[in-house]
């Protein structure tokens, strides 16, 4: 019978506090704002998601643009909804800048029909809910 003695101990990596600062900058440079809609829909009918879709800080001129969308279809191209059901989508945008406070959702679109949610209070996850 053979007893092997492994060293189990699992070392932690050293990261130089420089490197450190650098990664937590950089994840914040990453960081992306996530918004849940729903809209009802008594009516049923279509609806879809423009490109120029985007969050507007309150306090500057800066614009976070859309960069994902799940759950909804862009624009031209229609999502159906049935008479009397909920849609529920979500969309990501560019991360706002660190000075937002507060923020609008703005579907910017070359007819009538946009959506606009005002005055977004920011929070720290950057994850809301809105209905439309």
């Amino acid at each position: 019978m053979y007893s092997i003695y492994l060293n189990t101990e699992i070392a932690e990596p050293e990261i130089a506090e420089k490197e450190a600062l650098q990664i937590a900058a950089s994840v914040e440079e990453e960081r992306q704002v996530i918004v849940h809609c729903f809209m009802y829909m008594p009516q049923g009918g279509g609806v879809r998601i423009w490109k120029s879709t985007y969050l507007r800080d309150k306090h500057s001129s800066h614009r976070s643009k859309l960069l994902n969308v799940f759950g909804i279809s862009i624009a031209p191209i229609w999502t159906l909804i049935e008479v009397g059901q909920t849609v529920h989508f979500t969309l990501t945008f560019e991360r706002l800048p660190s000075t937002c406070m507060m923020f609008d959702l703005v579907e910017d679109i070359p007819e009538e029909g946009g959506f606009f949610v005002g005055n977004i209070v920011r929070n720290r996850e950057d994850i809301y809910k809105v209905r439309l």
